[in-house]
């Protein structure tokens, strides 16, 4: 009596880390290549992987407000949760982070996967604002982004035109023309 070979059934698997937001992008791109490393020594298939870039976190954590999202999403028997997570928590520069099971009885040998889902692209991270210290979140010294938002009002102010006689050391007779004028 010849008996078919059992399929060892996986399940799908996503884990959401946050890493500190002051490292590089090569850095960032190391940690996740031993991540991946991690799925593929534990038999596992990687399916996704999403760069979420620098958020806000919800709460502040390890005195940061801010943090860089990565998601991936992969195939894994019941082992690779744990080792995967004992490597995050060996991480100093990985703040939080979430494992969900997503399916149950998957397949891996019959998992298709497109190769432009796996590949670490960089997030582009110029035009984002620094993070606060303390003395700036309580506005005791002055951020940045407020110096230059108040610079910027001020060149508005001073392009006006007509309304720039009204108030500056003007005649009354002046002040009333601009006045009429801009209505």
């Amino acid at each position: 009596m010849a008996t078919a070979a059992q399929t060892r059934w996986a399940r799908e698997y996503e884990t959401i880390y946050v890493v500190d937001p002051r490292l590089e992008q090569s850095e960032i791109k190391s940690i996740s290549d031993r991540m991946v490393d991690v799925i593929s020594k534990m038999n596992g298939k990687l399916t996704k992987l999403e760069h979420w870039g620098r958020r806000k976190l919800a709460y502040r954590t390890q005195n940061r407000t801010r943090g860089f999202y990565l998601c991936m999403r992969y195939l894994g028997y019941s082992d690779i949760v744990a080792e995967l997570e004992r490597n995050l928590r060996m991480q100093d520069v990985i703040f939080r982070f979430q494992t969900s099971r997503l399916r149950d009885k998957c397949d891996i040998e019959q998992e298709q996967v497109d190769p432009a889902n796996i590949e670490f692209r960089t997030v582009d991270l110029s035009g984002e604002e620094p993070e606060l210290n303390l003395e700036q979140q309580l506005g005791f010294v002055e951020s940045p982004s407020a110096s230059q938002s108040r610079y910027a009002e001020q060149d508005d102010l001073d392009d006006g035109g007509s309304d720039a006689a009204v108030g500056d050391g003007a005649t009354e007779e002046e002040t009333d023309e601009a006045l009429t004028s801009s209505n």
